[in-house]
């Protein structure tokens, strides 16, 4: 058949309809005054959002370079520190993964199993 229709029935349609999509979100952002100060006001978080993940995450980096290297280490005390600290960010995380999973079944019970219940934590029935 042509070439040309055989591209473009290969084309990313889904690209084309989420690029139209965000442009008219941007243009309600852009002429509607209510949209444009919550917009302003959310891009604050966003950014703080951002800013605090990538700082996060570049500490998280040269921790784990440095424990990674002390733990390949020839140095008997930078092996053993390090081992050592890997082992209690083990442990710590399957504490906080148990005590979360706990927390969001309590959670769970008490606001959609039986909902009166948190009154009843706070003794007003």
């Amino acid at each position: 058949m042509f070439p040309a229709a055989n591209n473009l029935s290969r084309a990313p349609w889904w690209a084309l309809i989420a690029t139209l999509i965000g442009a008219l979100f941007l243009w309600v952002i852009v002429t509607d005054e209510t949209y444009g100060t919550i917009f302003s006001l959310v891009s604050e978080g966003i950014f703080i959002t951002v800013f605090v993940t990538v700082l996060s995450y570049a500490i998280a980096l040269v921790l784990g370079l440095l424990l990674a290297f002390g733990r390949v280490s020839t140095n008997f005390f930078a092996e053993h520190i390090s081992s050592q600290v890997i082992a209690a960010g083990v442990e710590l995380r399957a504490d906080l993964q148990r005590f979360v999973a706990d927390k969001v079944l309590l959670g769970t019970e008490a606001f959609f199993v039986n909902p009166h219940q948190e009154f009843l934590y706070h003794g007003q029935i």
